[in-house]
Order: C-alpha cells, then sequence, then structure tokens
C-alpha cells in the first residue's frame, strides 16, 4: 500500500463546526497532528493540498474543501488523503463508506492520523466500519442534546430559529417582540388572502404602497408572501426539529438511496407573541388548499407523468391511491391498488390504462353534454353568481374601508406617543382597543372570502366548461390539454374493479357540483 502512495500527493483534510467545541478537536490542533503523521510516514506537506472546512456540519458531503478535495481526487492529483480522525470527514455512515470505499477505491487511499484505518484488508474494513457507526451515533447523540437545549431556551421564551422571522425583532434577552410596522404589514396580508385576494394582487399593492419588506421597503415576490402565509410563528406556534425527509437532501446527490428517519418536530404553543389570531390561520391554510386544488399544477410528479389520471385515482374498497404500471410481458399499461401491493386486503383488480380513460371521457361527454342542454339554467345561475359577487365585493370594500381607517388611527396614535402628547399607558391603551377592532373586521372577512372562493371556483370550472363548443371535445384535446383540464375540473375518482368481473365501478368528485 505505501509503494502506491507517491511522497508529494498527499493531501490532508480538516474540518470543524460548532458542534466540536467539548472535543478540543480544533483547526490547529488538526493540522497539527495531520502534519507530523504525514511527515512520519516520510511523505510531504503541501501548502496546496490542504483542505479546510472552517464551521461546517459533518453530517452531509456539501463543504466547499471537501468537494475540491473531490475533485483533486477525480483528477488523479492525490493519492492518499489524511485526517485527523473518520469523523472528521464524515458523522454519516453512508456518506463516509459511499466516499472511501466507492467513491475512492482504486483512486486513493484513506488514513487517520489517530486511528488505525487500514481499508485494503477485510479486518481494517470492519474496524472501517465500527468507527463509522460510532461516528454516526456520536452525531446523533450531540444533536439530541443539542436539541433539549434549543427546547428548554424555547420554553423559557427566547427565540432558539435564527433570524427572527419578519415582524419581529429580539430585546436584550432574545425574546422575540412584535415590531409594530411589519406586523401591520403581516396582517395586510393575511386579511387580503382571506378577502379573495390572489398572491399576485397582494404583491401588487405591497409594492405600490412602499410596505417595508425583509428586503427593503417595496421588495416583495409572491414566494415571500406565500412563506409569510405558511409561517405558523404568526400565530404563536414555534416548531423545532424539522427536516426533510428525502434521504438526499443535504447530501451528496450522488450517493444510492437509503431509508432516512427525519427528526421529530417539537411544537410549543404560545411561545412567541402572536400576531394574527389563530382562526384566521386555519382560514388561511384552508383557503390555500382549496386554491391550490382547483388550480392546475404546472409541476409535479402527477401533472408531469404522461398517464392521464395519475394523482386523482382512489380505491374505493381501501381508500389507497392507484399508480400507473407501463406495458410489460405482454400485458397492456394499467392502474393498479397500492393497497393490494401492500397486503392490506384489498381485491381491487387491476385497471387497464385505456379501458379507464376511455370510461372517464365517456363520462366527460356526458356530464358535458348534460351541461351544455341546461344552458337557459346555467346563464340564470351565471346572473346569480355575479349579482352575489358583487355584492360581496361591495361588503368586502367596506371591511377594507373600515380597517384603512383603523391604520390612520393607529399611525395618529403612534405619532402623538413619539410626541410625548400622551403617556405610555394610555398609548397601550389606545393601541389594544384598535386591536381588537381591527380582529372585529377581519372576522368578517372570513366569510365573505370563504365564499367568494366558492363562487370563484364554480365560475373558472364553468367557463371551461362552456369553451367546449361539442361534447366530444375532450378526446380531441392534445394530451398535456387533457391532464391541464383534468386538473382543473376534478378532484378525486374513485374507482374500483371486482375480481372476476369485467365492470369498473367509478365515481367523479367534481369541483363544481352537478
Amino acid at each position: 500500500m505505501a509503494d502506491a502512495i507517491r511522497p508529494d500527493r498527499v493531501a490532508i483534510y480538516i474540518r470543524w463546526s460548532t458542534e466540536d467545541q467539548a472535543e478540543g478537536t480544533t483547526l490547529e490542533v488538526q493540522r497539527e497532528a495531520c502534519e507530523h503523521f504525514v511527515r512520519s510516514q516520510g511523505w510531504q506537506v503541501r501548502a496546496d493540498l490542504l483542505f479546510v472546512d472552517d464551521g461546517c456540519s459533518g453530517g452531509n458531503l456539501r463543504r466547499p474543501a471537501l468537494t475540491a478535495l473531490r475533485s483533486a481526487i477525480r483528477a488523479g492529483a492525490v493519492d492518499c488523503a489524511v485526517c485527523f480522525k473518520l469523523d472528521r470527514l464524515s458523522r454519516c455512515v453512508v456518506d463516509t463508506v459511499n466516499l472511501v470505499l466507492e467513491e475512492w477505491e482504486g483512486r486513493c487511499f484513506f488514513k487517520s492520523a489517530r486511528e488505525a484505518i487500514d481499508t485494503t484488508t477485510p479486518a481494517g474494513k470492519m474496524f472501517f466500519y465500527l468507527l463509522a457507526s460510532y461516528a454516526e451515533w456520536e452525531r446523533n447523540v450531540i444533536r439530541e442534546r443539542t436539541m433539549s437545549g434549543r427546547v428548554a431556551r424555547a420554553r423559557q421564551g427566547r427565540w432558539v430559529q435564527g433570524p427572527p422571522p419578519y415582524g419581529y425583532r429580539k430585546d436584550a434577552e432574545k425574546r422575540l417582540v412584535i415590531h409594530a410596522p411589519e406586523a401591520g404589514v403581516v396582517r395586510a396580508i393575511y386579511a387580503g388572502y382571506c378577502a379573495g385576494r390572489t398572491l399576485a394582487d397582494i404583491v401588487r399593492r405591497l409594492r405600490a404602497e412602499g410596505a417595508p419588506g425583509p428586503q427593503g421597503p417595496g421588495v416583495w415576490s409572491k414566494p415571500l408572501v406565500r412563506a409569510i402565509l405558511s409561517n405558523p410563528a404568526y400565530m404563536g406556534v414555534l416548531l423545532l426539529g424539522r427536516r426533510k425527509t428525502n434521504p438526499r437532501h443535504g447530501r451528496d446527490p450522488q450517493a444510492p438511496r437509503v431509508v432516512a428517519t427525519a427528526a421529530p418536530s417539537v411544537r410549543l404553543e404560545h411561545a412567541i407573541p402572536p400576531i394574527v389570531e389563530p382562526s384566521t390561520w386555519d382560514a388561511v391554510q384552508r383557503l390555500k388548499h382549496e386554491r391550490d386544488r382547483r388550480t392546475a399544477p404546472r409541476s409535479g410528479r402527477a401533472y408531469s407523468s404522461p398517464w392521464l389520471l395519475t394523482g386523482l385515482l382512489r380505491c374505493a374498497r381501501c381508500g389507497s391511491a392507484l399508480t400507473a404500471h407501463g406495458a410489460h410481458q405482454g400485458h397492456r399499461p394499467y392502474y393498479y391498488c397500492l393497497g393490494r401491493v401492500r397486503k392490506l386486503n384489498c381485491d381491487c383488480v387491476p385497471i387497464g390504462q385505456a379501458e379507464l380513460n376511455a370510461w372517464f371521457s365517456a363520462e366527460v361527454k356526458r356530464v358535458y353534454a348534460d351541461r351544455l342542454r341546461r344552458e337557459p339554467a346555467l346563464a340564470l345561475l351565471a346572473a346569480e353568481r355575479e349579482q352575489r359577487l358583487a355584492e360581496l365585493a361591495s361588503s368586502r370594500q367596506a371591511v377594507e374601508v373600515a380597517l384603512a381607517d383603523l391604520e390612520r388611527q393607529r399611525a395618529v396614535v403612534r405619532r402623538r406617543f413619539r410626541a410625548d402628547e400622551i403617556d405610555g399607558e394610555v398609548y397601550k391603551g389606545f393601541m389594544l382597543e384598535i386591536d381588537a377592532d381591527a380582529d372585529r373586521h377581519r372576522a368578517c372577512l372570513r366569510p365573505l372570502a370563504a365564499e367568494w372562493a366558492r363562487l370563484t371556483a364554480q365560475d373558472d370550472a364553468q367557463a371551461l366548461m362552456a369553451e367546449l363548443a361539442a361534447a366530444d371535445v375532450f378526446a380531441a384535446l392534445e394530451p398535456q390539454d387533457q391532464k391541464h383540464l383534468v386538473f382543473r375540473l376534478v378532484r378525486r375518482l374513485v374507482v374500483y374493479r371486482p375480481p372476476g368481473s369485467s365492470e369498473i365501478q367509478a365515481e367523479v368528485t367534481w369541483n363544481v357540483p352537478g
């Protein structure tokens, strides 16, 4: 092994993060130990082959210096990589094994300055696996200890999630306090969404008004507004320990897919002062869900799939989703129930793709033809709907005028307080009274917004129906246009085929009632 390592092709990799404070493994200690080990082997210490990651976690492989080291190894510039200890390379068993025993196999050897690691023998590989497992266990213990400390501090009211959310500031004791100007913007965003405005409408209004944003006055975007509408911190709830369950998240994209367990979330109620009421938060989440259901997704596996009904099918027997399977071994493409595969005592027989698509096209033809024959009734319904939408818009405008008047009152009270015309107690009393009035007005917006969303969904779907000049237009559309129409009109399709039967039992739930 030593003969295969050229003295001038030895690299040193060192890493340090805040998790290592108690271990004493500083960058200086690691560098001195690694350089001493390299010289003891008769090798050269080269400054251009020293790779340092300062402040990087060992839980993933996305580190600048490690990426540079891997590139040098792939280019054939390194024969051996030296670390202070194995856990400096990675604290994840899968990542460590992928690097040393797969990516670097046949290209580069690995040495530890403090551990007798030799991956050229079976015994050495076994010891390597043991050390890698211990490194991951140690990291999990550190993570659990860190999480316990964060939860304890959060229960004391201290903020432990990095920068505070928009609308808050940290005081001297690291507790979150409401920042009034930004909190008013947050309330306006929630009120506007409950009133039926789209994200684009809210962004345009915020930009026009020059509302203070996280990145400057008037700097707003739809993702930013959506993030504010999705953050539970605004109703006083703090979530700790959330992590995506995608095993590749935060790791090498070339790593094999493995089972990963997400850290459990800790939900702390009343951990921070709320800006919006929980009822307003719940109403916004329901509206978001309904709008997402009504709007055809332009991305995602279900929408981009060539299978027409993917993402909509459910088994009437066990409630599981139906997934698609392509042609193989002489069988035509078909949909099959996941509950049957997962042994949930479901006897739903697979349904051919062409057969189910033909049934669905016939159902679309029947429903559309029936609706088109009822044009007078649809016209009357449309007129009533337009009248009701006008009434809702008028009511919503009245509430918005009242809220704007309250905001003006708030500005006047704030100006008088800054001019020392009123004391702190009077100022607080005025503000509480204004907030109470504003909450009452916003409560009036919620039922208006719910009815507006229902009528708008009905209007959008029936407008699409009116575009079908003939009952058989659906079959003539391009596949992607069919997919778009299906996602706009269909909420769910429940199907079932009993064993030994050729009949399909199906029921379509439309976004607009029949």
